[in-house]
């Protein structure tokens, strides 16, 4: 699938996040800018709190179903392992790559999404949180990761304006 260059999108994210001090405005405009660089059925941003040992959901594009403050757990899943506590990112897709990454997959498959690019946010080595995209199944390739990572890079002041 060719995808549209990321350079217009991850410029107008930037130019957003720098002009606002509210980290909502910035997921928002992340949110849009990655809708328009790879496009996705769902959008979230987990803020990983390692002194609880939970990845709080603080920013959804579909809040009613998934809301802001919902979580899960960051341990004891090999999936948590690789994207938060390594910093590797993840993509799959279909029923077992999503199973494997996602134990609400029910709800996922229910709404149409089987694909996943999961992004780890990390500023000094240390992982901050995740950007999780979703779309339809096959959406989502390991040449999405390296502009994904730039992404990335601009949701470190954000999760560090969240922390808590």
């Amino acid at each position: 699938m060719t995808r549209p260059d990321p350079l217009p999108h991850l410029h107008a994210a930037a130019l957003a996040i720098r002009e606002t001090a509210a980290p909502e405005a910035g997921f928002i405009a992340l949110d849009a800018a990655l809708q328009a660089a790879f496009g996705h059925g769902f959008f979230t941003v987990m803020a990983h709190e390692a002194a609880t040992g939970w990845n709080r959901r603080v920013y959804s594009s579909r809040p009613v179903k998934w809301p802001v403050g919902g979580g899960k757990p960051s341990e004891g899943r090999p999936f948590v392992t690789q994207v938060v506590h390594e910093g590797r990112p993840w993509t799959g897709s279909g029923a077992a790559a999503m199973r494997f990454a996602y134990p609400d997959f029910a709800a996922l498959e229910a709404v149409g999404l089987g694909s996943g690019l999961n992004l780890p946010v990390r500023a000094g080595g240390v992982t901050l949180g995740v950007l999780n995209l979703l779309h339809a199944e096959g959406w989502y390739t390991t040449a999405d990761v390296t502009a994904g990572l730039v992404f990335a890079g601009l949701a470190v002041p954000l999760l560090q304006g969240v922390a808590g």
